[in-house]
């Protein structure tokens, strides 16, 4: 009878949480053996985005690769539909995307990795809204073509928190290219049906970088020494990237309510945009001097230097 009531006791006792169990065993430990499991075996971690793709080494802490795919990979078909973009032949989309996928990761490992692809298990991070039909052309890759012997899926916000030393609870801000996503996680589990998402992301600060630069910065070719606008051939998309990766900073000025009505800078294109605007950035900029000077290769004018105003 003693040990019938023992046993209902136990029934009834509640299940210890994630964040108990973790605390017993160590925040760095507990983090690695969610992500890569009991064992210490070495995996490859993929991050694939819609607008690069970082691959590397589990317990390092850089990607050995990151490259841009947006210039490569034309998402077509059932994967653009899921994007939200028009739709084309929808069998010889996915067939494309999956011979250009074979053919970058292929790449990958053999010039970065320097591993052979049956030899590690894959862990790819991946966000919450990635397309389904995404993800099963790069299964189907790595499983298929590439031979690898595993694929582990993990959310992008779980791996963010983890390698902060926490998985207990954390809102995660994914600055992505096409997309900005906020999404909470709690015990090492992401709350998507709670997460929000804009569409105000890296795209459109390219593109409005590249607006401004068009009209405000200036280039001296090496050859002329002499000033020209920034016209075709000078700002390449590496430049541009460059600049805004390496040089822009968060203004911790605000201009005032009457302006705020006059930033119309919409798809780089900045005809819209007020000089009083303007004269404003110009007047209570906090950089040291009032021009940035990049030296540069532009594909028409060979090397030369961009003069770019500070308040950009």
């Amino acid at each position: 009878m003693t040990s019938g009531l023992d046993s209902l006791n136990f029934l009834r006792r509640p299940l210890p949480s994630t964040s108990s169990v973790l605390s017993g065993i160590g925040v760095g430990s507990s983090a690695s053996s969610i992500l890569y499991g009991a064992s210490t075996e070495e995996k490859i971690i993929i991050d694939l985005g819609t607008h690069s793709l970082r691959a590397g080494f589990s317990g390092d802490h850089t990607p050995i690769h990151s490259s841009v795919l947006n210039t490569k990979f034309a998402l077509t078909g059932s994967i653009t539909r899921a994007l939200g973009h028009s739709s084309q032949s929808t069998a010889e989309s996915e067939e494309e995307l999956e011979a250009r996928l074979v053919e970058h990761l292929r790449d990958v490992y053999r010039r970065d990795l320097l591993v052979d692809a049956r030899t590690k298990k894959v862990a790819l991070v991946e966000s919450a809204l990635v397309p389904v039909a995404l993800r099963l052309a790069v299964v189907r890759v790595l499983l298929g073509n590439l031979r690898v012997p595993q694929v582990s899926f993990y959310p992008g916000s779980v791996a963010a928190l983890m390698t902060c030393g926490s998985v207990h609870a954390g809102l995660v801000v994914d600055c992505g290219h096409r997309m900005v996503t906020v999404t909470p996680v709690y015990e090492a589990r992401a709350l998507s049906p709670y997460a929000t998402s804009t569409p105000l992301a890296g795209s459109a600060l390219f593109e409005n970088l590249r607006g401004l630069l068009r009209k405000y910065a200036r280039f001296t070719p090496a050859s002329s020494l002499v000033d020209m606008d920034c016209r075709e051939g000078v700002l390449t998309d590496t430049v541009v990237s460059h600049v805004m990766t390496k040089l822009l900073v968060a203004s911790p000025v605000a201009p005032p309510d009457k302006l705020r009505g006059t930033l119309g800078v919409v798809d780089g294109d900045v005809s819209a945009l007020s000089n009083e605007l303007v004269a404003f950035y110009e007047s209570n900029s906090t950089c040291a001097s009032a021009t940035m000077r990049l030296t540069i290769d532009s594909e028409r004018y060979g090397r030369g230097l961009l003069l770019i105003p500070s308040w950009i």
